[in-house]
């Protein structure tokens, strides 16, 4: 009975040490796992610094911020299509003038300048698209009323 006393208490010793040792190594090596909610905050934090360092290099090269969009007026004069390759060459295009607003903001930018936009005519038709294919519709553009010609560029 002694023997068997004994050995009761050295395994129920051994239990509590792996118990402890368990423990301590659960709080030794347990890294918290941020809640999914928590995950989204950071990233969404993280991409609100890079959208807010992208936006500040755009405004230091002169581009102008519109309802999510960004413009830039060359002050070089080109060809339309020479214009179009350098939006190209800086991941954007020539503009698409999808509201009313826009038109409006895109007539007060280039009151005083000679402007491309990203229209142009289907060749051999009077049909004009815009540089990603859409259709013009007369929705809001006035200048529709007017004959549509080129206007000559100083070479």
């Amino acid at each position: 009975t002694r023997l068997l006393r004994l050995v009761i208490i050295g395994v129920g010793v051994l239990c509590i040490l792996q118990v402890a040792l368990n423990v301590s190594l659960r709080l030794a090596l347990y890294k918290p796992q941020p809640a999914p909610d928590e995950v989204i905050c950071v990233n969404k934090t993280e991409d609100m610094c890079k959208l807010k360092q992208e936006t500040r290099q755009y405004l230091q090269k002169g581009w102008l911020y519109f309802r999510d969009s960004f413009y830039f007026i060359s002050s070089v004069q080109k060809t339309w299509a020479e214009s179009r390759t350098d939006c190209q060459q800086e991941d954007a295009d020539l503009v698409i003038i999808n509201s009313r607003e826009e038109q409006i903001f895109i007539t007060q930018l280039a009151s005083d300048r000679l402007t491309w936009i990203g229209l142009q005519e289907v060749a051999g038709t009077e049909q004009w698209i815009w540089v990603n294919e859409a259709p013009l519709t007369d929705r809001f553009l006035p200048f529709l009323n007017i004959k549509i010609e080129w206007v000559p560029v100083p070479v």
